[in-house]
This record gives structure tokens, sequence and C-alpha cells, in this order.
């Protein structure tokens, strides 16, 4: 996120500020207004917003909320305010009573996340499941960080192959249904699958047949006494099924976060998130490897440069090759990623402003070495400054008064080292536009 913005002056970790009791009171007061307009559309439609909810009441649920939240943003920052607005609460009222006559109607994909469109060696149900669950999540527990649909993706094929089966020998229905069941063998202690502890019957055998000890059930493997506690509905047919992909995987979102509030782009906490999911540092070890091999292919299918010239197609390039790198400030120079410790991360990385400087150089053939700070970059002669409609892949665009560099790929995108804790990746430009300083374009 932050890079070097020049001589004696770095750029430090973003952080949410704001805060105090007027805004905490204003934005319960919001969620009450939002909930109750929830409960109006509801029984104005027929439709439940508790216990077994349909995928589209879930999303009328969740954006009711949401817009609860916004009222209490829009009435208490900085100031107690005692009125609402009452034509700002007709409008809302008016959009979620026409949400909630169209949400029986959305389809399974309107839910979906975005994600690349095809994995090598990931089946399209599957990478379907990952993808709308990392954005179910993402909805459900905004205070979450870090539940990719790539951490779920690996561990959905360690545990069955993304529900193919070690021989290939099950299949996973467009609904998300696995046929035959996943049972694991019994928990006896007897040591099969390594476990030596018995695991005694929690659930009558109603889930995995078997009343006197336990044994995993589904494609993502979770005990019965664990899923009565996860367990949600991913495909919103309103009933959670361990031996339905998409139920599986969002409830593993949920196992892994340990609640709706978690970050686990916090190294630390992601290797504990994943130990409680399976006592194994050997499968820990794999989780992370898989994850990490998943999230730089996803990437590269996202990662495909649009337009712009022949060196600024170089410049792309260049940054893409290091797709997945860790994120190390004051990492990184024209020669490529480099070593140190930084803001409690020691390993081998880049900072926005040394994958700039890198990608520059490298996509010149070495003809411009821009040095690693924001500040000369943005101002190095050799470069044209251009507007932010006039874009084009490999300028480099600045953002946060010069405290944050990526370089732009077309189509909406650009690739950065956003901040410690992440990696080099592809991000939607059109969020950051409030913030945007200013592009130089190098030739």
């Amino acid at each position: 996120m932050s890079g070097r913005a020049g001589p004696g002056r770095r750029g430090s970790p973003s952080g949410r500020t704001g805060g105090g009791t007027a805004r905490r009171a204003a934005a319960g007061a919001g969620r009450q207004v939002g909930k109750s307009l929830v409960k109006a559309a509801a029984k104005r439609t027929g439709t439940t917003v508790a216990g077994g909810a349909s995928a589209g009441t879930s999303l009328l649920v969740q954006a009711g909320l949401a817009a609860g939240r916004r009222v209490g943003r829009r009435i208490g920052w900085g100031k107690v305010v005692l009125l609402l607005s009452l034509p700002y609460l007709l409008g809302v009222a008016l959009i979620m009573l026409v949400a909630a006559v169209i949400a029986p109607t959305l389809s399974q994909s309107s839910a979906g996340g975005a994600g690349p469109a095809a994995v090598p060696g990931i089946p399209p149900v599957a990478l379907d499941a990952y993808t709308r669950a990392a954005a179910q999540f993402a909805r459900l527990a905004p205070n979450a960080r870090g539940v990719t649909w790539s951490l779920l993706a690996a561990i959905g094929m360690i545990e069955s192959e993304h529900g193919q089966g070690a021989r290939h020998d099950h299949t996973v229905a467009p609904n998300g249904d696995v046929s035959p069941p996943f049972v694991g063998p019994r928990l006896d202690g007897s040591g099969v699958g390594g476990n030596v502890t018995p695991v005694y019957d929690t659930d009558g055998g109603r889930m995995d047949g078997d009343t006197t000890y336990d044994r995993a059930v589904g494609p993502m493997q979770f005990m019965p006494g664990t899923w009565k506690q996860e367990g949600h509905d991913g495909n919103g047919d309103g009933k959670a099924d361990p031996q339905n992909y998409y139920d599986a995987v969002l409830s593993t979102a949920f196992a892994l976060c340990g609640g709706t509030d978690c970050d686990l782009t916090d190294r630390e906490r992601l290797y504990n998130a994943i130990y409680r999911y399976n006592h194994s540092h050997d499968y820990v070890e794999k989780v992370l490897r898989q994850s990490e091999e998943y999230a730089r292919q996803g990437q590269a299918a996202l990662a495909v440069p649009v337009g712009g010239s022949g060196t600024g197609q170089a410049i792309a390039a260049a940054a893409l090759r290091w797709l997945g790198t860790p994120y190390l400030w004051g990492g990184g120079d024209f020669n490529g990623p480099t070593t140190g410790c930084a803001h409690g991360f020691c390993g081998t990385g880049f900072d926005c402003s040394g994958l700039t400087e890198y990608a520059v150089y490298q996509g010149t053939g070495g003809r411009i070495h821009l040095g690693t700070w924001t500040v000369p970059q943005f101002n190095d002669p050799r470069g044209v400054h251009v507007s932010w409609d006039q874009l084009q892949t490999g300028d480099l665009v600045f953002f946060s008064g010069l405290d944050h560099v990526g370089i732009y790929l077309g189509g909406g995108r650009f690739v950065e080292a956003p901040q410690t804790g992440d990696v080099v990746k592809v991000s939607p430009i059109a969020p950051r536009r409030s913030g945007f300083y200013g592009a130089v374009r190098f030739v």
C-alpha cells in the first residue's frame, strides 16, 4: 500500500480512522432502520428473514442492514443528529420493497463473486463455489479479511480433490450436491487416518450413519459436531448440507474465521486458522503452498494487459511476472524483489514503488532507472503526465498524495504491491478514483 514517498518521508500503513459515541450511536440507529425496512419488505412479500431463507431473501436482508448502516453513517459523522430525513428513508424503503419483490427470482450466479473464469485442475462448479463463497462471506462478515477463494480452493483440493475424490469417483452436480456422499473412516482411535483418540458419536448417526463413533462428512470433511455450529446454506436452497459443495465451502469460510471477525492476511493468524481446521502442521504447509499457487494462477488468468504501446505492454508484463510475491516495505529495485524486515514481516518482496521501479527499468530495456521513491518517480522528466481518462496499459498510477503507486493494465485494472500482509496482485482501479493523484507514462 504505502510506498516510499520521498527521501525522509516514508508512507505509513493505513488504518481506519474516526469513531466516537455519536458515530456508533448513529450507526446503531441506522441498523435498526435497516432491520425495520427488511421486516416490512418481508411481510409485504411473504418471505422469511430468518431460518430457511432463500438466497434472494438472504441478499435482501444483507442489503437492508447495509442500507441501515449507510443511514447511520450519513446522519452521524461528527455530530449527534436527532431527526432522520423522511424523504431519504422513504426512498430507501421503496428500494427495499422493490428488492423484496425481485429477490426470489435472483439466480445463483447473481450472488457469485469476482474471480478467475477458469483455473487449471479446478472443475467449473467447484471454482464457482470457491469464488461465490469468498464473496458471500465478505458480505456476511464485513469485518473479516483474508478469507480468499484460493484459500478455500486449497482446502477443497487437499480434502477431496474439489469434490471428485482421490480416485475421481465422485461427481458434483450443478447445484453442488455431491454423489456418492463423502464419509470418512470411523474415528474409533484405531489409528486409521492418523486418529488415535476415539471421537464418540455426536449426531446420533444422522450425518455419518454411525451411532457409536463420529466420522468426517462431506467434501470439506466436517465433523458432525462442527457442522452443527458452522454449517451454512451456500446455494440458497434453504438448508445447510455438508454433502453440498456450495454449503460446505461457505461453511469452511466461517470455520476458518472462527466467526465473522478475523484477519487472515496476518500470516501467523492464517497458519493458526488452518491448524484449527486440521491439527496437522504438514496439512497447514500443504494448504499454504496450494493456496499461493492457486492465487498466482487466478491472477494470471485475470492479468491480461489490454491496449497501450509496446513499451507500456512490456512494463505491465514485467510487473505481472511477480504476481503473488509478498509485500515488503522498502523492498524491490530494478533487479527484482529484495530481502529484509519491515513492519513485522521478514522475507523477500516488493513495496509499491519498488515494483514500479523494476517494471519500468525492465520494460524499457534498462533505459529508464527511476529509483524507488514515489515523488521522484512522479516528477521524473522522462515521463508524460496523463489524466484518469487518458490511462493506457503501462502507465504508473499514483494515489493518496503520492503514498501509493501501481501500474495500469487496461480494462479497469492495475497491478500493485498493496500493503504488509498482502502480495503483488491485480486490483480493480475504479474504487481508487477518489484517491487518484495522477499518472505518468514512459515511452
